[in-house]
């Protein structure tokens, strides 16, 4: 009887472990779909920049069907067909881009740019997503809102325009010398200006709204000017620019006239003591930036 029980007990104990069944094909690991999505959107990317706009396309497709919520591969397939010359082809992927990513950016940027059917309602929705996350596409929403009329898509990328004068490279801040001239920042073009200059960068159409941006801020004669000497005489009638607005400090502009009139140690504690009371105004800042690149140079 035991050796009979031993022989059931070692029978159970050696039987191999029963394992679910495996798919066919095997499907594969979940945390390395996007990877994959990813690799190939770099691939497509490659490839239409070395002018195979079919084969991007493709891969692109395959991105697509890997990461399906994502709206990054059709972006790249509608670039793709763009390079085709498929314009329907193109609209149809920006459609299934926004469709998976309803507040994703590019899309509807693209969407603008190539006729949208309701550009109200696509920069109804851009005003309702940050617009430090804009990046790039800042001055062409900027375009639009100012095309259609759209005030507070057009305010917001104002006021994103003034915040990014201190840390724009010069390709962006020439981007943004047209939104900045569109509102009331003047000294915010001044700063771009300024800062294209001291990269070799600078443009006569820089000059010119930093001449102009400027003028608007001086009550009848100025003994001191933010600008270099070189651009301190008239400008000649073919280079002059519309009047830009102009936000007065909080402080009704003591501290610039103070500065204007060549007081700088009265104009540096004048905008000290504004700075306390309205920190982060913006143009507080461009009125301290200004006087203090003076002082440094």
């Amino acid at each position: 009887m035991r050796r009979g029980l031993l022989a059931v007990v070692l029978a159970v104990a050696c039987r191999p472990p029963v394992l679910p069944p495996v798919p066919d094909p095997p499907s594969p690991p979940v945390d390395l779909v996007p990877a994959q999505a990813r690799a190939d959107l770099l691939r497509a990317q490659l490839l239409l920049d070395a002018g195979d706009a079919e084969q991007a396309a493709r891969i692109a497709g395959r991105a697509a069907r890997l990461d399906p919520t994502a709206a990054a591969p059709w972006m790249w397939v509608a670039r793709a067909r763009t390079a085709l010359g498929d314009t329907a082809g193109a609209d149809a992927a920006v459609e299934q881009a926004i469709r998976r990513e309803p507040h994703a950016v590019a899309p509807r940027v693209w969407r603008l740019a190539h006729g949208s059917a309701d550009p109200t309602a696509d920069l109804d929705t851009l005003a309702g997503i940050a617009p430090s996350t804009w990046g790039a596409y800042l001055p062409a929403i900027a375009r639009a809102a100012q095309a259609v009329g759209h005030a507070e898509v057009a305010a917001l990328a104002h006021t994103e325009a003034r915040g990014r004068v201190y840390g724009a490279g010069p390709t962006e801040l020439e981007q943004l010398l047209p939104v900045l001239a569109a509102g009331e920042g003047g000294l915010a073009l001044v700063v771009a200006a300024l800062r294209l200059h001291a990269a070799g960068a600078a443009t006569p159409e820089a000059e010119a709204w930093a001449r102009v941006a400027v003028s608007a801020t001086v009550e009848g004669s100025a003994a001191w000017s933010p600008l270099p000497q070189e651009w301190r005489d008239p400008l000649p009638a073919d280079a002059e620019r519309a009047p830009v607005g102009y936000q007065r400090a909080p402080d009704d502009d003591r501290g610039w006239r103070a500065a204007l009139a060549g007081r700088r140690t009265d104009a540096q504690d004048l905008l000290t003591a504004a700075w306390r009371s309205h920190p982060g105004h913006p143009t507080l800042q461009e009125q301290l930036w200004l006087l203090q690149r003076s002082a440094a140079r």
